[in-house]
């Protein structure tokens, strides 16, 4: 990693002219560069904000580095996704290269990005003696194109939505109750019907015997 640092730091350091970031002058003789760093999140988020970290690491421990860094390694913690920077003031002219990438979290169901950026430094004198100047390009590893910041998506599982669905009765053969007894009194009115027909034919034949 160290040997890939050194490579793409010289090459880096060449093209510092063409930079997408350039650190203005933060004091006399003294310069410094601004890194923006944002995490990202998708997809169906936690009830609870997981904490995520993000760190920057020199390729000699005794580079200039953020206020609070240990043996040449920052950190940026974030609650949920957000946005921080890495500040680093220069105070001798140089050429500075560090490693920025995110720590693997504890969501099993989470994807992280493993994305690593390559930042380069370069610290030069102004031309007209005012002081120092600095200007920096990051490049994400596996890429070819500059960018004005790092930044790391990570993806939660998206949660599925069900549709509760009403079951339709399956139909029954059986007869209803109230059909039943529908049936029953027509029965009856019929019966009863046949048996006044009767009882008057039988009455109109005695008569005529």
């Amino acid at each position: 990693m160290k040997r890939k640092f050194r490579t793409i730091g010289l090459l880096l350091a060449i093209m510092f002219s063409m930079t997408m970031m350039t650190a203005p002058v933060l004091a006399a003789n003294q310069a410094g560069v601004s890194v923006p760093v944002t995490i990202r999140l998708e997809g169906t988020l936690p009830d609870t904000p997981e904490n995520f970290k993000v760190v920057l690491t020199a390729e000699n421990s005794a580079y200039p580095m953020p206020v609070g860094a240990v043996d040449g390694v920052a950190f940026l913690t974030y609650t949920g996704a957000g946005s921080d920077f890495f500040v680093i003031s220069y105070d001798r002219v140089g050429i500075y290269t560090y490693m920025i990438n995110q720590m693997v979290g504890s969501d099993s169901e989470c994807t992280y990005d493993s994305s690593v950026y390559l930042l380069t430094v370069a610290v030069t004198n102004a031309e007209d003696g005012s002081g120092l100047e600095v200007a920096a390009v990051l490049y994400p590893d596996a890429k070819s194109d500059k960018q004005s910041g790092a930044e790391f998506v990570n993806t939660y599982p998206a949660q599925e939505t069900t549709q509760e669905t009403t079951a339709e009765p399956e139909p029954s053969d059986a007869p209803k109750t109230g059909d039943e007894s529908e049936i029953e009194i027509w029965i009856c009115l019929f019966l009863l019907s046949a048996i006044v027909t009767a009882f008057g034919i039988w009455e109109k034949r005695k008569h005529m015997s």
